[in-house]
């Protein structure tokens, strides 16, 4: 028999082993990941610190390295977008000359280029301008107006770009008369104190029926301008030509009633021009019944020419009164590079047919500024500013055609 002492284990052989023997023992992992650790740490470190090394070496050398000035790139000066080489003169120009100038082509009548009739142009007619937009830069040059433009960089071609009227050609003897009407007056007083207060002799046109139209009367009146009714006219598109308008399809005596309404209201005007009208004048019943009541007041008529299809001329010699029309308006586009080469083709104008009858528009403040800056160096040239009624009592000024 098997003592019970057999089946008993021998504590000796079957002791726990010591963990110490024991190489994949959970201690033995332990002790070898706690040392482990700070090595990866040290490395991760030491990476970091050689990418910031990298990183602001990089950044020193992009600061320090040096760049190339655009202006040394060409011996030409840029100015907007374009090169400017000796080849390149300006229109009319030629090599070798020391002044170069830029001479406007032949003036044709503008109105705005999408159809409708507006009050900032009172032109609605596409066929009244073509032909002038293609005179007109398409871009205004990058720097006009700009004081910050260097002089040092300013060729005599590009400061004509910019200016076109810093070199006026002078008139022929007994030409240069130069006509200014400003439009639209009535809807305040402070436009119009811009106006007033240039030293140019200018004929004003007041809307009836507004605010400030008896207002404005007076002050012009005071300054020593003239003025005349501004009356407005059925256009072609929908817009309202304001209050005393005359509309194709009146009775004539309904329109003889309506302008001699008008006419009562401002009593110091001295001639007429329409507002608007581009349908209107364009009608010969409406425009009789327009001139009967001017003739018997003794008043002329300027045709603003909002379209080429009036027939404010043919009209005027048939009842034999005193007629003439506008050859450029000034602020189709409200910007002083515009309206430099407007004024431009008013002193060709003046210059091929003796006088310019020209249009602007009281709320124009860009129009006004121009004209100061401009107007002494006009009359040095030769020409000559002076109130439209002068030009109805030229001898060579006759019933139905101011030219």
């Amino acid at each position: 028999m098997k003592k019970a002492s057999d089946n008993q284990p021998n504590k000796s052989t079957t002791s726990k082993p010591d963990s110490t023997e024991n190489p994949t023992g959970p201690a033995h992992r332990t002790s070898k990941k706690k040392g482990r650790t700070p090595s990866q740490r040290r490395r991760v470190q030491l990476a970091y610190a050689l990418l910031t090394l990298i990183a602001v070496s990089l950044f020193i050398l992009l600061v320090l390295l040096p760049r190339p000035d655009s202006r040394d790139l060409t011996g030409r000066e840029k100015i907007d977008g374009r090169e400017d080489s000796p080849e390149m003169g300006t229109e009319g120009a030629t090599e070798g000359e020391e002044s170069r100038q830029i001479e406007p082509g032949p003036l044709t009548a503008l109105p705005s280029s999408d159809g409708s009739e507006t009050t900032g142009t009172d032109a609605d007619d596409p066929s009244a301008m073509a032909g002038e937009s293609e005179k007109r830069p398409k871009k205004r040059p990058e720097g006009y107006g700009d004081e910050t433009l260097s002089e040092e960089y300013t060729s005599e071609e590009e400061k004509l770009d910019l200016h076109p009227l810093e070199k006026i050609t002078e008139p022929p003897a007994g030409r240069g008369k130069l006509y200014l009407v400003i439009d639209d007056v009535g809807y305040n007083l402070e436009q119009l104190d811009n106006y007033l207060d240039l030293p140019i002799p200018m004929t004003f046109a007041l809307l009836p029926g507004l605010e400030f139209s008896r207002a404005a009367q007076e002050q012009i009146a005071r300054s020593g301008d003239e003025m005349i009714l501004h009356q407005p006219i059925e256009p072609l598109g929908d817009e309202d030509p304001g209050p005393g308008a005359l509309y194709v399809g009146m009775q004539p005596e309904e329109m003889r009633k309506i302008v001699n309404k008008n006419l009562d209201q401002l009593p110091r005007v001295i001639g007429v021009n329409n507002h608007m009208g581009s349908k209107g004048t364009a009608n010969p019943e409406l425009m009789e019944a327009l001139f009967s009541v001017l003739k018997g007041r003794q008043l002329y008529f300027l045709d603003s020419r909002t379209t080429a299809d009036t027939v404010g001329n043919t009209v005027a010699e048939k009842l034999g009164m005193p007629f003439s029309e506008r050859n450029v308006f000034l602020d189709n586009i409200e910007d002083p590079l515009e309206i430099e080469l407007a004024l431009s083709s008013a002193l060709e104008v003046a210059r091929s047919q003796g006088y310019a009858v020209m249009i602007g528009h009281v709320w124009s403040r860009e129009l006004a500024s121009t004209l100061s800056l401009w107007y002494g160096k006009i009359e040095d040239r030769g020409y000559e500013f002076v109130h439209l009624s002068s030009f109805f009592a030229e001898e060579h000024v006759y019933a139905g055609n101011g030219n």
